[in-house]
């Protein structure tokens, strides 16, 4: 059984083959640093499933925002949201978006909110509208709800608008 590469530079992974990155383990990519998570590549990126990751979740917030959307929205439910930009929230794909937890949507502030567009808003589940933090949205935000998404809101939702 072949192992997979080991790379101690920067240029490693950078040069790296698809089928090369393909045989990392979580362990191995855990040890990324900046500089390497911050040149990887879309077909790389498409590579990450849920286990990987979690093994880079601190370095989540390196990959370039244009290059996140590649995160295949099955690995989604593994990126702890809180070690995203704002930016990358708003790049997030409609089926990435939609394809996060309701523990996720939780955990989302209000900075990472406030860059919701209409269709990333209307994106949100039941379940999703639910765990969010009503009370974070701008009032932009809180306006690209629907109707039906707002008759989704709990009483304790409600309640929270206008506090602050």
């Amino acid at each position: 059984m072949a192992t997979a590469p080991k790379f101690s530079s920067v240029t490693n992974i950078v040069t790296m083959s698809a089928a090369e990155f393909a045989k990392l383990s979580a362990a191995d990519l855990a040890t990324l640093n900046k500089a390497q998570v911050q040149l990887l590549t879309i077909e790389q990126v498409a590579m990450l499933n849920d286990k990987t990751v979690v093994a880079i979740k601190d370095q989540l917030k390196y990959i370039d925002s244009s290059v996140f959307a590649a995160i295949p929205t099955k690995a989604i439910s593994g990126i702890p949201v809180a070690s995203l930009t704002t930016d990358q929230i708003a790049k997030l794909t409609l089926d990435q978006f939609a394809a996060l937890t309701s523990t996720q949507v939780s955990g989302l502030n209000k900075n990472q909110l406030a860059g919701l567009d209409a269709e990333h808003t209307g994106a949100l589940t039941s379940s999703a509208l639910t765990a969010l933090h009503v009370k974070d949205l701008s009032s932009v935000v809180f306006s690209q709800l629907t109707s039906d998404q707002i008759a989704k809101l709990t009483p304790a939702q409600i309640n929270t608008l206008g506090s602050t």
